[in-house]
């Protein structure tokens, strides 16, 4: 409700309020939940627990702590660690967490970025203990047996040569690797990588001090402590970890131009993007950065869109895009087809990159209207309401701030914190971080080669 009485609150500054009180009253409609409840099980591990009677469904997240790779090898075992973590198990077989997975509706997933593990599930109220065992099994138990891995390296081979085979998943891919300061690593290295070795580092890292977890959805809040408490009782405690929160990246020298990574198609869509760092969500600029990005790329009043499709007609997919707690920074983009664009001359991607680069400038050096700022308030405090409407979303939402340290007092004040979000602020945040972009294309066969 925090979020509904600041857009409430906003829409009391604009003279046009009909769709914000419109998105007011669907957020009032939305399931119910309670108060997050911040416990800890009988062995330590921090558990959120948000019921929300109204919902259908029960949404699970648990986020593993880890620390951002400073070499390939440590890469590739953090690949290795999340994709066989439920290839089998001390107690269970291959095919029967696979039967478990069907059991509890199909959805898990795991994520591996360079700073957590994710796992996330959405079950059924009646599966919550079959998940629940499921999900503590793998964390107490799993095998890393030489058939696990090579179960594995097979997934990650197969998911490497997917991107290869998409040129802008392949760029973002890198883009995304190169904002966090990833080291590469290669199939090669991949098959070296030996059972204990995965072992040894999910014995350091997968332990009571680095695991999160968060349960939204439909469940009585007793009930499903008891039920995640008996599962995960035995996981191992280790050293704490030095810092809680996000590892500082090192400090880069900025090149005089921004980097380019350049991917080529093999048919006629182009891509320009604009990959940028962003503050940490600890930080006192985080309310500025979801205004920035809202003002950037969100909605059909933003600057990209009114940029390039209200002046030029380009761009089928046109935006910003920003998943903090799925790894992944802030990317601007522009897609379209360059055998069907007829407005002029055909642009190239490498002027479509710069016009991107000029629109944030724009933000940097040029005074933002009160209008338009409050319409990207709105927008970011509609962005915070969505991600709590789906109880999925909304365990991944509050886990990734329990990891990070934040947990209750950013869910409950973020609200409050973008309104207070200034002019100068987005544009402070704008120059901060666009010095350290990447820039990114997807370069189009010829017409004369397609």
């Amino acid at each position: 409700m925090r979020i509904v009485h600041a857009l409430l609150r906003l829409a009391n500054r604009q003279t046009y309020t009909t769709p914000l009180i419109v998105l007011c009253l669907l957020l009032t409609l939305a399931p119910c939940s309670a108060e997050t409840e911040s416990k800890a099980l009988s062995n330590g591990i921090r558990i959120l627990l948000t019921p929300t009677p109204s919902a259908d469904f029960i949404g699970v997240a648990v986020f593993v702590k880890w620390y951002r790779p400073n070499d390939s090898k440590t890469a590739c075992l953090q690949e290795l660690a999340g994709h066989a973590l439920f290839f089998g198990s001390l107690n269970r077989s291959f095919d029967s967490v696979s039967l478990s997975v069907k059991r509890v509706g199909g959805s898990l997933d795991i994520q591996v970025t360079p700073q957590f593990l994710v796992i996330t599930c959405l079950t059924v109220p009646e599966q919550i203990s079959e998940t629940a065992y499921l999900i503590g099994e793998a964390l107490r138990n799993a095998e890393y047996s030489e058939e696990a891995l090579t179960r594995a390296r097979a997934q990650i081979t197969r998911e490497a040569k997917e991107r290869k085979a998409n040129p802008y998943e392949s760029l973002r891919y890198e883009l995304t690797r190169l904002a966090n300061q990833t080291p590469e690593w290669s199939p090669q290295e991949i098959e070296r990588i030996t059972p204990q070795q995965v072992k040894n580092y999910f014995l350091k890292q997968f332990t009571i001090e680095n695991i999160v977890l968060s349960v939204t959805g439909h469940f009585e809040p007793t009930k499903a402590y008891r039920t995640f408490d008996n599962n995960f009782f035995e996981i191992r405690r280790g050293s704490p970890p030095t810092k809680r929160g996000e590892m500082p990246m090192e400090p880069t020298k900025l090149p005089q131009t921004l980097p380019t990574v350049t991917v080529l198609s093999r048919n006629s869509n182009a891509y320009a993007l604009l990959s940028m760092p962003a503050p940490s969500v600890t930080s006192t600029e985080y309310p500025d950065f979801l205004t920035l990005q809202a003002l950037l790329g969100l909605g059909y009043k933003s600057r990209l869109l009114r940029h390039f499709r209200e002046e030029q007609g380009l761009g089928y997919e046109t935006g910003v895009t920003f998943f903090p707690h799925y790894g992944e920074h802030l990317i601007a983009q522009v897609q379209w087809d360059t055998n069907s664009h007829t407005k002029g001359k055909q642009p190239t991607p490498e002027q479509v990159c710069t016009q991107i680069q000029e629109e944030i400038n724009r933000i940097i050096t040029q005074p933002i209207s009160d209008r338009e700022l409050n319409r990207a308030k709105q927008i970011a405090l509609g962005r915070l309401a969505q991600a709590h409407e789906r109880v999925l979303d909304k365990a991944v939402l509050l886990g990734w701030y329990e990891i990070m340290s934040v947990a209750t007092p950013l869910d409950k004040e973020l609200p409050d914190r973008i309104l207070h979000v200034t002019k100068e602020g987005v544009a402070s945040v704008a120059k901060t971080y666009f010095e350290k972009a990447t820039l990114g294309i997807v370069q189009p066969k010829p017409p004369s080669l397609q």
